[in-house]
């Protein structure tokens, strides 16, 4: 019984990796859009409040402006399952067991993969812009003004590339 209930856990995991690391790969893609788009740039250095954000950019270009606390979140919330997930296996059953549920969520999580819409795909940029809008509303919420206005920048940076 413990076996079917650890490979359901593997299952369910491999699920939820799939989703989180396709909304990755989206805010890479986009956040490397933005990066490359003269007018986004410029717009950011002549803000004051959030020309900030030109220090965050590495390799994966404004990646880290667009993704959501809440995606931040989930993206260490699947790397912190990781180790208790092969651990758990490795205490309670033969050695090939959890090596097997390794092996099995790497494939089920990329076969699961092919089957989501491709980073590139206006389906993400969409819901990369509801979970900043919904971050704005939460900021505002909040008196986080600064912040907010952060949100609503990328919002509508990320409408010109919706809209292009």
């Amino acid at each position: 019984m413990e076996v079917v209930f650890y490979f359901g856990t593997a299952v369910l995991y491999s699920i939820f990796a799939a989703y989180t690391s396709a909304y990755f790969a989206a805010t890479q893609y986009w956040g490397l859009k933005l990066t490359y788009t003269k007018s986004t740039i410029d717009n950011l250095v002549a803000n004051d409040k959030i020309n900030h954000y030109m220090q965050t950019i590495n390799v994966n270009g404004l990646q880290k402006a667009i993704t959501t606390r809440r995606q931040k979140l989930k993206w260490y919330f699947r790397f912190s399952l990781n180790f208790p997930l092969f651990l758990v296996g490795a205490l309670l059953f033969e050695w090939y067991i959890p090596f097997l549920t390794l092996l099995g969520v790497l494939f089920l999580k990329n076969t699961i993969r092919q089957f989501l819409p491709p980073a590139n795909s206006t389906t993400y940029l969409q819901k990369i812009i509801r979970d900043l809008e919904e971050q704005s509303v939460h900021f505002e919420n909040r008196l986080q003004m600064e912040e907010k206005e952060a949100s609503d920048f990328f919002v509508q940076q990320l409408r010109l590339k919706e809209s292009a």
